[in-house]
């Protein structure tokens, strides 16, 4: 699958589009064999002398078909709608996007740009359509006085990247919990959460796990959790939890630097009236 960037040369037929509806798109033929379905693509519209339209991204779509013959080649489906609160790119660390928009701008026929892998534009998909929280709490951070070395440590721990994750993998090294090491798959997360933390206890590593995909969605959503001894909480909101890969013998290895961030976990973000309780006599 491939990203691209494609820029509006006219608003209409977009004004009134949805999650799930379809407009067709004028595309160059000489570069159609380079488009497949399933693409996504970035659309984005801004530019001097607009008072209405201001620069950003305002949809999120994906390629859903491909007529060699008609005038308007490209069947583009909306998968993320923006249009009343569009995204500015760099407002959210993603400078050589920015750099992209820019020339883009500055050449009208350049209307078409695909992505290399090497710009990651994975990470600004998966920021846009899966946590629109984190957006909030980017422009929080933009809002900030604080230097600009600051700001992109704190955006760079937001999104995953950066110090942060660095950290967790240096003191981890493999899941928290399982012990797997295959890193690209693993989770910097958060113990005590990132909204109600400090600046410091955000790139604090004693305030993060490194967890599989499964594990890191369970302790977020509060359905685990882990006691000073380090050994795993399990909710009775959780059904079937070994079909998850849980079991009660879980355990992980923390220090006294975790304790006060695991407390506030199980205090405000572990679902409570829990079987371990039960079972433990705890008040």
């Amino acid at each position: 699958m491939n990203y691209w960037q494609f820029k509006f040369s006219t608003w209409d037929g977009w004004k009134t589009l949805e999650v799930g509806d379809s407009e067709d798109w004028q595309f160059p033929k000489t570069m159609i064999e380079y488009i497949a379905i399933d693409d996504i693509v970035f659309l984005f519209r801004g530019g001097s002398g607009l008072d209405k339209y201001k620069k950003g991204i305002y949809f999120v779509t994906k390629v859903a078909n491909i007529d060699f013959t008609s005038d308007h080649p490209i069947k583009l489906k909306v998968i993320k709608n923006l249009r009343d609160d569009f995204f500015v790119a760099e407002n959210h660390g993603f400078k050589d996007f920015v750099e992209k928009i820019n020339k883009m701008r500055q050449n009208p026929k350049a209307s078409y740009y695909k992505f290399l892998e090497s710009e990651n534009p994975k990470k600004l998909y998966n920021l846009i359509i899966n946590s629109a929280s984190i957006i909030d709490d980017l422009s929080e951070i933009n809002d900030l006085e604080l230097s600009e070395t600051e700001k992109i440590n704190l955006i760079n721990c937001r999104i995953g990247q950066g110090d942060f994750r660095k950290n967790l993998i240096h003191y981890w090294g493999g899941c928290s919990v399982t012990k797997h090491r295959k890193i690209d798959i693993l989770i910097a997360s958060h113990i005590k959460p990132w909204k109600n933390s400090t600046n410091n206890e955000r790139l604090d590593k004693y305030n993060g796990f490194l967890l599989i995909p499964n594990l890191d969605k369970l302790f977020d959503k509060g359905y685990i959790s882990f006691d000073d001894e380090g050994k795993i909480m399990i909710s009775d909101e959780l059904n079937n939890f070994e079909e998850l890969g849980i079991n009660k013998s879980m355990k992980i290895e923390i220090e006294n630097e975790h304790k006060k961030y695991l407390h506030f976990h199980r205090e405000n973000i572990f679902q409570k009236y829990n079987k371990y309780e039960k079972t433990n006599n705890l008040p």
